[in-house]
Formats: C-alpha cells, sequence, structure tokens
C-alpha cells in the first residue's frame, strides 16, 4: 500500500508531501492545477520514461519519492541485496538532461528492477491502460487471471520457448552434418598424427642433450688423444727425480710424491683410452635423431609452442572428436526430448483450455452484472475463444466483444470502443480481478471520462466498493464522484514569491465540502 508520496521541483511543485491511506483516495482540483505532477510521479516511480519538460523551471533536478508498505517484497529484495523491512522507499531523480536514476531504500537499481517492483506495487489505469484494451494479448492475460491461470500460463510459454530452442538446435545438427562429417575426418587425421610421434614426457630434452654429444665426438676424440700423447713425457721426470734422489736423499719425500702423481696420471690415460674405445661418430644415430627432433618441431608448428601445448590440443581435438562422433546420438536425444516436451505442451495447454472456457462463462456473468450496475443494462459482454495452432500462450486465442446496446452491433473490443465506454469496461474488470492481480495500490486517471452524472455517481461507488478491497487513488473532475472518497487531495495553483506554484492539501470535513460545491460549480 502507498503510504505517501515526495514531490520535488516537478512541474509547478516545489514541494510536497502527500499522505495517502486506505480505501478510496481522490485527488481533485480545477483544470491546469497541477494534477499531472502526480500522475507524472506516479509513472516515474512505475519505471516510465520521464522528460525534462517536468521539471520545474529555473530549476536542474526534479525527484519523487515513494513510501510503501510492502511486507511480500521483503524476499525479492533481500535476493537482490536490498536490506529490507515492510516499509519499502522508492525514489526516483530526473536531471535536466531527461536521464534519471532509481533508488530502493536508498540502494543504486536500474530501471528493469524498479519497474518489477512497481508492478507488485501499484497499477495505473490511465488513458494508456484504456488502450491496452485494444490489444487481444491483454484480455488474454486478464482471463488468465481470473482464471488463476497465471503460474500455468507461465509454465507453458517457458515449456513453449524451450521447445523452439531444441528444434532449432535439431534443425543446426542436421544442416550441418557435411560440416561434421568434414571436420571429424580431419580431427581424425590431426589425432593420428600426433598419436603416431608417440612423444614421452622429457623426450625432447634428452634428445638435444644426446645430439650436442653426438655433434662434439670428433673434437672430444682429439682432445683425449692429445692428452694421452703427452703422457710419456712424465715417465721422465719419474727417471731425473730417482736419479736427483740419489744424489741427494733428503728429496725422497718429492720423489715418492712424483711418483704418486705418475700412478693417477697413469689411471687418467686408462681412463681416457676407455673413453676413446667407446666414443666414435655415429652418423645414422646423429641424423636419426636429426629426423625426430624435426618431427617434433612440425608437430610443434602446426598444434603449439611446445609439446605440452601439442598434446593438450590433442586433448581436445579428441573431445571435440567425442562430441562430433556423438551427433547423431544427440540428434536422437533431441528428437526424443521435443516429443515429449510436445506432448507435454499438448497436455498443458489442453488443461489450460478447459480452465478458460471455465473462466469465460464466469467472467461473462460477472462483467454482465458489473456493467449492468454503471449503467450499461442492455449491454452484452462476451469472451470469445478463438482455436489456432499451439503458440506460448496455449491453443486459441482471446478477444473480447462488446454489444453497448440491446440489439445493437456487435463490436470487438481491439477494433474500437467508446472512450466512455472503454472506461467503465476497464473499471468493471478491475473490480472483478480486484485482489487476484495482487496489487495493492490501483491508480485511476479520470476513469469518468466522457460520461454523464448520473453514471458518475455508479462510478464513484463502485470505486468506493473497490476501495473496501485494495487502496484506489483516483484523480476526478466530478463531485459525484469525489463525494465517496475516504481520504480527499486537493491540487491548487497559487501565486508565490512572484511565481505560479501548485500545492497540494489534504482536504477536512469543512474545506471537503467547500471544494465538492466547486466541483459542482457553486462556486
Amino acid at each position: 500500500m502507498l503510504r505517501e508520496i515526495r514531490l520535488e521541483n516537478l512541474v509547478l511543485v516545489e514541494k510536497a508531501a502527500i499522505p495517502f491511506k486506505p480505501g478510496l483516495n481522490i485527488i481533485s482540483g480545477e483544470t491546469g492545477a497541477g494534477k499531472s505532477a502526480l500522475l507524472h510521479a506516479l509513472k516515474l516511480l512505475s519505471g516510465e520514461k520521464g522528460s525534462s519538460d517536468w521539471i520545474k523551471h529555473g530549476e536542474s533536478k526534479a525527484s519523487v519519492e515513494a513510501v510503501f508498505i510492502a511486507p511480500n517484497l521483503i524476499p525479492y529484495l533481500e535476493s537482490i541485496g536490498i536490506e529490507a523491512d515492510e516499509v519499502l522507499t522508492i525514489r526516483r531523480e530526473l536531471n535536466s538532461s531527461g536521464k534519471s536514476r532509481c533508488f530502493v531504500n536508498d540502494e543504486l537499481v536500474n530501471l528493469t528492477t524498479l519497474k518489477t517492483l512497481s508492478s507488485e506495487l501499484m497499477d495505473i489505469a490511465s488513458q494508456h491502460a484504456t488502450t491496452k484494451l485494444l490489444d487481444t494479448h491483454f484480455h488474454r492475460s486478464l482471463v488468465d487471471i481470473y482464471a488463476d491461470l497465471v503460474p500455468s500460463v507461465r509454465k507453458l510459454a517457458s515449456d513453449f520457448d524451450e521447445n523452439e530452442r531444441l528444434k532449432r538446435n535439431l534443425r543446426e545438427f542436421i544442416e550441418t552434418s557435411q560440416k561434421r562429417e568434414r571436420e571429424t575426418e580431419s580431427l581424425k587425421r590431426e589425432i593420428e598424427e600426433i598419436d603416431n610421434a608417440k612423444w614421452k614426457e622429457g623426450e625432447e630434452e634428452e634428445l638435444f642433450k644426446e645430439y650436442e654429444i653426438l655433434s662434439s665426438a670428433q673434437e672430444r676424440c682429439e682432445h683425449a688423444n692429445n692428452i694421452i700423447n703427452l703422457l710419456p713425457s712424465f715417465n721422465k721426470i719419474k727417471s731425473e727425480l730417482e736419479h736427483l734422489q740419489k744424489l741427494d736423499p733428503s728429496l725422497s719425500d718429492l720423489t715418492k710424491t712424483g711418483s704418486s702423481s705418475l700412478l693417477e696420471l697413469e689411471e687418467i690415460k686408462f681412463e681416457l683410452t676407455k673413453y676413446l674405445n667407446s666414443s666414435h661418430e655415429s652418423p645414422e644415430r646423429h641424423q636419426e635423431i636429426e629426423n625426430r627432433l624435426k618431427k617434433l618441431d612440425s608437430l610443434k608448428k602446426r598444434y603449439g609452442a611446445s609439446l605440452v601445448e601439442v598434446f593438450a590440443y590433442k586433448q581436445q581435438a579428441t573431445a571435440k572428436l567425442e562430441e562430433l562422433e556423438q551427433a547423431e546420438e544427440k540428434i536422437e536425444e533431441l528428437q526424443l526430448k521435443i516429443k515429449n516436451l510436445e506432448s507435454s505442451l499438448l497436455e498443458q495447454s489442453s488443461r489450460i483450455k478447459q480452465e478458460r472456457e471455465k473462466a469465460k462463462k464466469h467472467l461473462e456473468l460477472a462483467m454482465q452484472k458489473e456493467l449492468s450496475f454503471l449503467n450499461l443494462p442492455d449491454s452484452k459482454f462476451e469472451v470469445e475463444l478463438m482455436t489456432v495452432p499451439l503458440h506460448r500462450f496455449g491453443t486459441e486465442t482471446i478477444a473480447f466483444s462488446f454489444t453497448p446496446n440491446k440489439g445493437g452491433k456487435k463490436i470487438y473490443i481491439a477494433e474500437g470502443a467508446s472512450g466512455g465506454e472503454l472506461n467503465r469496461l476497464l473499471l468493471a474488470l478491475k473490480s472483478i480481478l480486484a485482489g487476484k492481480e495482487g496489487i495493492a495500490t490501483l491508480v485511476f486517471d479520470e476513469i469518468d471520462a466522457n460520461i454523464g452524472g448520473a453514471t458518475a455517481v455508479k462510478i464513484g461507488e463502485r470505486l468506493k466498493t473497490l476501495g473496501e478491497q485494495i487502496q484506489v487513488i483516483t484523480i476526478t473532475h466530478f463531485s459525484q464522484v469525489a463525494q465517496f472518497a475516504d481520504h480527499h487531495l486537493r491540487v491548487f495553483k497559487q501565486e508565490t514569491k512572484g511565481e505560479i506554484q501548485t500545492f497540494i492539501e489534504c482536504l477536512t470535513q469543512d474545506s471537503r465540502s467547500s471544494e465538492l460545491e466547486r466541483m459542482v460549480g457553486r462556486q
């Protein structure tokens, strides 16, 4: 329920706080007094596009803030990360460029979130709403609301969309079968090429090492031979040391050291000889390694910067190949899913059709009663169900028809009806659907336009009754309607500080009587 709206710099309103109460809230005022400011405020709160023309002259920004009592929206608000209790505050700011910002409980939100919230909070039945009566989709939605079919129809629409998606997938699978075959053969060749290489982890590094060793074989042998050729000269050193020791026994230790070193040199000669016997050039092995490295390099050029990436590519190719080879299975799976889903859609739509046919009779009777009360006693309202191929909302389209007078010509509402008739049709439908739409606040903008005074009384009575079920806010020029108000607000213009401004006041019993007299032209 709407508790209060605060306006700032909107149209001619500098600042205003407007309280609303349960029941029927009436807003009246002379033509041009500024009632449009309140309607603009409600439209901004509902997520409609704003205009910079709505900003008060001389100001750069306008804002509207509304306070609702909405405990039912706490779960939704918490699901989008907004702290909430039963009091919900929505604010919309409009700047001179026409752009706006939206806030919910002081948290910045996008326009989509605002529209979602407002659709759960209030419904504005303005001239735009009567225009919706010209749309058969709107007719279908009203019947579904009346028949409590909204969840079922949403499920049907969701399943229908899923079935269409599956059928698109199936067509794509079938249409791309030749492309799949070519891709399958290509992947098989690539995988086979990688597998044939029989690459092992660390192999490339080992091959590089061996290749380098084989490449230096001749040079290594030359150096080893040079060392061996130098060793005989060390035997002369041993002979000279022995002669020197004989001449000077004090050099015996030096002789021993020399002998020891010569033994180690002999060991070196022995090992180098062994090394020479085992190290020899192998052109065949050298070429074999070179060919192997070229093969691995070729794989890297085609499938990855390294052999690890080549292996990763093979894994991806294998997975893709499996997916492609399972295409036939996928086609069969899709066909089965589509068959089952289409069977379910037919069952769902059949149940929905039965419920709509039941609801049709009850809605026609209820509308007949409402229209008779609203001074259209000889009119006839019909809900026509026409069978069509299965679509998102079932196997029928729904259209409202209306015969204003006994023996008159039937008019399909989608093809046009008078403004006064559309207003009464809308009021009748809203009265019947009160409580079923889940809306706590219903706003009527001049629902009494294009009617006479006697009918205005009837509309006022019906709005009063409707206000006993939900909160109703009505902008009216008729005293016959305003007299039924539970809470009456007056919009008026007044010159302040040299400029014309719009003000909104809550009427007391005395001031209300004065306003009602003004509305009938007694003041």
